[in-house]
């Protein structure tokens, strides 16, 4: 009976690896490893043909364990074969037909530019609702700079009769170092001997500087100054008026291009890099009404449409301005927050008796102008 089973364990470890089979393989493994197996050793070991029996016994025993590695070896076979089946699937599904496997989703680091981006464009389309715009500050900074500049170069350009009678001299002032040298007293300094010099020999001083920046980075300056015919400019190093560095003096045929050409717009940026305490430009020689003039173009298009360059209105603390007779006049313009930043809205619009295209006086003002001159 226990060489029976044994045979039939064998049989069904050789043959039945999966389905119904399997539970009846395993069971009846586990009845040949409990009872039949030692109850088999025991019988071989009494029987008088014991050498044959125990022969037979252990190539049954061998045959068992052959099939048990055969088994778990075609189990972890399957096993495998399914795993790389579905690898094989997954990469078919992956990699279509015209496609290839390289992303090109991008990376993290992309996210806050389209953030921002986003956030920009819903703050913009938020302020055209509102009707706000945001005020480019650096940029007005530097409109005002060259319209200074450019209206004192024009104004030292033409004389009292008209014409141009003064010949424009060019000079421009250089250090033999770096930034770490620059005092702001050095130009100053400079234009007081220049001043003196001028007044020593009767001469009206009369100029229009602006700073730069030079390609390896340190300040320097360009100078403009209108002398009268026959008069020129002395050498600034060797009069000891520049011991900072080295000069250039020429006579200037378009003294207000040659200015200008210092102030171009793709220079904003530089400007921030200047020496703490540096100025961008200066002016010297106006007289009182080219002085107003100047004043009249800074202000708000309100007050130039009903003021002429010797009306003085006066700024009002908490905002506002205060016109010649008193009356207070609101500002156009409030700051509102939209999208988090700062923003102007118009919250009125005040009359205006003319639409001027640049200083003017009305001709009440002559008798004024007169005092003034005398």
């Amino acid at each position: 009976m226990h060489l029976v089973l044994l045979w039939l364990s064998v049989r069904l470890r050789c043959s039945v690896n999966s389905g119904p089979w399997g539970l009846l393989h395993e069971r009846a493994a586990s009845v040949w490893s409990v009872g039949c197996f030692p109850c088999c050793c025991l019988w071989c070991a009494s029987s008088a043909s014991s050498l044959v029996v125990l022969r037979v016994g252990r190539f049954l025993g061998l045959c068992q364990a052959v099939c048990m590695i055969s088994d778990q070896a075609m189990r972890a076979s399957g096993r495998s074969g399914k795993f790389a089946a579905l690898c094989a699937d997954r990469s078919a599904r992956r990699v279509a037909p015209g496609l290839v496997s390289v992303p090109t989703t991008r990376s993290g680091g992309f996210t806050a530019p389209v953030a921002a981006a986003e956030a920009d464009a819903g703050r913009a389309e938020r302020l055209k609702q509102v009707g706000a715009f945001v005020l480019d500050k650096a940029g007005k900074r530097f409109s005002d700079l060259r319209r200074a500049v450019g209206f004192a170069a024009r104004a030292h350009a033409v004389s009292e009769k008209g014409k141009r009678s003064d010949v424009a001299w060019m000079v421009t002032l250089t250090y033999v170092g770096d930034n770490s040298d620059w005092q702001g007293t050095h130009l100053t300094t400079a234009m007081s001997l220049v001043r003196k010099w001028c007044s020593r020999n009767g001469y009206p001083c009369r100029y229009v500087w602006v700073a730069e920046l030079q390609k390896r980075g340190v300040i320097h300056y360009h100078a403009v100054y209108w002398l009268p015919k026959g008069v020129a400019m002395p050498k600034w190093d060797r009069r000891g008026w520049w011991p900072h560095g080295m000069t250039n003096t020429l006579k200037a045929r378009h003294a207000t291009a040659y200015l200008m050409s210092y102030l171009k717009k793709g220079d904003l940026e530089s400007r921030g890099s200047l020496p703490k305490g540096a100025r961008n430009y200066g002016v010297g020689g106006l007289d009182h009404s080219l002085r107003r003039a100047r004043r009249w173009l800074g202000l708000p298009k309100f007050i130039q449409g009903n003021s002429s360059i010797l009306d003085d209105w006066r700024r009002v603390v908490g905002g506002g301005w205060l016109s010649p007779d008193g009356e207070h006049f609101q500002s156009e313009f409030q700051q509102v927050m939209v999208g988090g930043v700062r923003a102007l809205i118009r919250v009125c619009t005040h009359p205006v008796q003319l639409e001027p295209a640049g200083p003017f006086s009305w001709l009440s003002d002559r008798p004024i102008s007169f005092e003034v001159m005398q």
